[in-house]
Order: structure tokens, then sequence, then C-alpha cells
């Protein structure tokens, strides 16, 4: 954005009107920008380094912790952790992609676009609560 442009302007680059709507989508939601610089902004956080460390933590803690009652319960702690970081990514992702289909005009159309993107992140949150209940299986 150039200083001729203003504050408050936005300019965008997508062709494709359901990716643009889910991502003005998540600029409305900028308007509680304590929100997300804050309480969205951690659970970020905690969600990308959870989801980065869950195999191999799952397999540390299976394979150090010989006591398989402290071990479950370990395990079962980290999957609410990361279960508990990654819903409100999850409900920002739903919230901007149901507004972006609320505003669509060919509503089919933009959910065969928006619908495996949104699949995505709900498989991207889900691996790292798997791995760690699989581990409890192992």
């Amino acid at each position: 954005m150039s200083n001729a442009e203003g504050r408050g302007s936005v300019v965008v680059g997508e062709p494709n009107s359901a990716i643009l709507g889910h991502e003005l989508g998540h600029a409305e939601n900028l308007e509680d920008a304590s929100y997300y610089k804050t309480f969205l902004g951690a659970a970020r956080s905690v969600a990308n380094i959870a989801n980065s460390l869950a195999i191999p933590a799952a397999l540390a803690i299976r394979l150090l912790m010989d006591d398989a009652k402290s071990r479950n319960q370990v395990l079962n702690l980290m999957t609410g952790i990361t279960a508990a970081a990654n819903a409100p990514v999850l409900t920002e992702e739903l919230g901007a992609t149901l507004n972006a289909l609320k505003r669509s005009d060919n509503k089919l159309e933009d959910l065969k676009t928006l619908g495996p993107a949104f699949l995505s992140h709900v498989a991207s949150s889900a691996l790292p609560i798997a791995s760690f209940q699989m581990a409890r299986l192992i």
C-alpha cells in the first residue's frame, strides 16, 4: 500500500471472488483488533507449535514414560491443549468462510472452492490430536 492510497485502504490482487470474500471476512474481524492481537494470536502460536511438534512429542512421551497411566494422562493433556488452541483458529476460519458464502452470488460454486480449503484447516488441526491419541495405542 502506498501513501497515496491512505490509511485504512486494502489492496487486493485475488481474482477468485470466493477467496476474496473469505479474506474480507478475516478483514472484517480485524475491527476487534484486541481479539486478533491477544487471544487469537496466542492460540495460533500454541497451535502452530503443537502442530509442528505433535508427532515427535507423542513418540518421546511414548518412549520415555514407562508408567502407562501417567503416560496416557500426559497424552490426554497434550490432546486437550492442542484441541483448545486449534478451536479459536478453526472458528475464525469457519466464520470467514461463512461470511464469504453469505455474500456469494453463487453459493454452490464458492462452496466448492472454500469447502476443501476449510477442510484442510480441519485436517491440519486434527493431525496433532490424532498423533497424541494414537501414541496411547501403540
